[in-house]
């Protein structure tokens, strides 16, 4: 006999699971086959398509930022034509105010896109500096 028998404890038992309702269900559900678990291997011409490359990655978005651009353009002057046209209406000089409104469109525009080529450039500038700095800094 052990020692706590002797004493006339009782050994302890791990204490029963609360019966869960559920639980039938659950071990009645049909399993999942374990090749439907992992996803399979693509080959690598559609491995390229799924996941494409930083290269093209990289090429779409500089597409995005072009065309973010382009529309900058279009729609400033669209911009400068509306208010020339507004200023029409409201003061009556047709169609002196839509030809002031697309002209200044046209120029502000221009100073849009030449500001933002400004800063693309002095970015690449800086980037290109750090660059050769960090080469410089590893010899």
């Amino acid at each position: 006999m052990t020692h706590k028998k002797q004493h006339g404890e009782h050994e302890e038992q791990p204490p029963e699971k609360p019966h869960d309702p559920y639980q039938a269900m659950i071990d009645a559900a049909p399993r999942i086959p374990e090749v439907l678990r992992h996803p399979p291997e693509l080959p690598a011409d559609v491995q390229e398509i799924v996941e494409p490359s930083p290269a093209s990655t990289s090429s779409l978005m500089e597409a995005g930022k072009a065309w973010g651009v382009a529309l900058d353009f279009v729609f400033t002057i669209i911009g400068g034509l509306v208010i020339g046209w507004l200023l029409d209406r409201w003061m009556g000089f047709r169609p002196w105010g839509t030809l002031g409104g697309l002209a200044g469109g046209f120029v502000f525009a221009f100073i849009r896109i030449v500001r933002h080529t400004q800063r693309v450039e002095a970015r690449e500038k800086a980037a290109k500096e750090a660059a050769q700095r960090g080469r410089s800094g590893e010899r």
